[in-house]
């Protein structure tokens, strides 16, 4: 009996051993999957994530070329700020980069406090890339923008920001040839459109509602909040080493009542 038990406990410890380096496998290669980016950032912070279903305009007001210009826009909620530096000779102007240009300026309020960095070292995957809205918007007629004229048919108009009054927007301007001008267009000059919160954001929002949606696990749920393919892999892994010891038990017992009968006859 006691071979039996060390044979069972060594079996038990292997098929541990491959459940452990199985989960740890599936785990590493959902890590590995996809390529990160790691990027220093400042997320405009979001009013009420969990009751407005879209992004508003955020508190961070960017200025456009230096830091003195009267062009300022309002970045939506959400989404982010990237590598700000601090201007030389200065204590409270960042530069930053936003929309793939580096020609924005921000106030440090936004930035830090005495007390507290707003600064943040965060490594994005593939899908929570751009950092800043991609949204194409469509003209219902032809706009100037920056002393050049703007039409559906030979323009792309990709939204940045909201002025600060929200009357019109800040928008990239790109033609056919690639050349791009950056200015402000009239709500009244675009079809109507919702901002999306930033992919991360939009997770922790589903997430929100989620929980107010979700009942309590009940007494009997082990391992509350963890999905079907796991709990049933947790299942097998316990249950298949119990049946193997249950069945090697079984087949010992048996075959010493095999043995002992045969010991028996013989003696007989």
């Amino acid at each position: 009996m006691k071979k039996v038990f060390e044979k069972s406990l060594i079996i038990l410890l292997v098929l541990a051993a491959i459940f452990a380096v199985t989960i740890y496998s599936c785990a590493l290669y959902g890590n590995v999957a996809s390529a990160d980016s790691s990027k220093k950032v400042v997320v405009a912070p979001v009013s009420n994530l969990k009751d407005n279903a879209y992004a508003q305009k955020s508190s961070i007001a960017l200025h456009v070329k230096d830091n003195e210009s009267t062009d300022i826009f309002y970045i939506p909620e959400s989404y982010y700020l990237e590598n700000p530096r601090l201007m030389a000779f200065t204590n409270d102007i960042y530069r930053v980069e936003y929309a793939g240009e580096n020609d924005f300026f921000v106030d440090a309020k936004y930035i830090a406090t005495e007390e507290i960095s707003f600064i943040r070292d965060v490594t994005f995957k593939d899908d929570q890339l751009p950092l800043y809205p991609d949204l194409s918007l469509t003209l219902l007629e032809d706009a100037v923008i920056d002393g050049e004229t703007v039409s559906q048919e030979t323009h792309s108009v990709k939204f940045l920001g909201y002025s600060e009054d929200g009357a019109s927007y800040y928008v990239k301007a790109e033609s056919l040839n690639s050349s791009a001008v950056y200015g402000f267009i009239g709500s009244d000059k675009v079809q109507p459109f919702h901002v999306p919160y930033h992919p991360i954001s939009q997770i922790e929002r589903e997430s929100l509602i989620s929980a107010d949606l979700t009942p309590q696990p009940s007494a009997g749920d082990l391992v509350p909040k963890t999905s079907v393919v796991l709990r049933i892999i947790i299942i097998l892994g316990i249950a298949i080493p119990a049946v193997i010891i249950a069945l090697l038990m079984f087949k010992s017992s048996k075959d010493n009542k095999v043995k002992q009968s045969n010991e028996r006859s013989e003696k007989d």
